[in-house]
């Protein structure tokens, strides 16, 4: 009677609609699991900023580099408010080399790099960041990233409809073979975010490359595009 129990339990598992599951059942509990996805809007921009120079001292680099730092984070910060933040992250000076054709190392100079992280919820003004870094002297933009303010809040609603699914699974599970849920035996859940694609906004804007004035010109376009929000969880019931 166990064996045919079981059977059942398993093809119903198997004709389940919707997300994915996986069915196992055992004498006094049964197994299930769902997975759930959700897709949310970013609440801010991270950007990464790099500024590099290269003198022939360490001094003249580092001195070179603070000037246009300052420059970069001045031009920065009329645009920054609230929660928003421009911090430096990491600063290096390092020598230069170059190899001559008799296969001798020579110094050529010395490299000094400065990264600069900023972080503002107005994603729409990210652009306008991006291009007013540029413009003030930086480098080039290392990173892009749209993010998540708290993305464990999302998590929680999101793990709180995989557990209803395995609640109904399982109580599906439970009726088809005669009987009935009593209780949670064990249960396990994750929860991942994936962040939006971030390639394309890598580039320099084609206002500062190609030169072009006027305030129009001067907006890198920012595409949000959508964070997704995986839940999976497994759960084991018990059955009287």
């Amino acid at each position: 009677m166990l064996k045919s129990k079981v059977a059942i339990a398993l093809l119903l598992g198997a004709i389940v609609t919707g997300c994915y599951t996986a069915v196992v059942a055992e004498p006094g509990y049964v197994s299930v699991s769902s997975s759930m996805t959700k897709e949310v809007d970013p609440s801010r921009a991270e950007v990464n900023f790099y500024i590099e120079t290269t003198e022939k001292t360490a001094q003249q680099a580092s001195e070179k580099n603070k000037t246009i730092t300052n420059e970069v984070i001045a031009a920065l910060k009329p645009e920054i408010s609230g929660s928003d933040s421009i911090k430096t992250s990491a600063f290096v000076v390092r020598p230069d080399y170059y190899w001559t054709k008799d296969n001798k190392r020579n110094l050529n100079g010395y490299v000094a790099t400065n990264s600069i992280y900023v972080v503002t919820s107005n994603i729409q003004n990210s652009g306008k960041l991006i291009d007013l870094a540029l413009k003030a002297g930086a480098t080039r933009v290392d990173s892009f990233n749209l993010t998540l303010d708290n993305p464990n809040k999302y998590c929680t609603s999101v793990i709180q409809e995989a557990v209803k699914d395995t609640q109904f699974k399982a109580s599906s599970i439970a009726k088809t073979l005669g009987t009935s849920v009593i209780g949670v035996k064990s249960i396990n859940t994750s929860c991942s975010t994936s962040p939006a694609s971030n390639s394309a906004y890598r580039l320099m804007s084609k206002a500062v490359t190609d030169g072009a004035s006027g305030e129009a010109a001067l907006t890198t376009p920012i595409e949000a595009g959508k964070i997704k929000i995986y839940a999976n969880v497994n759960a084991s019931y018990n059955l009287k």
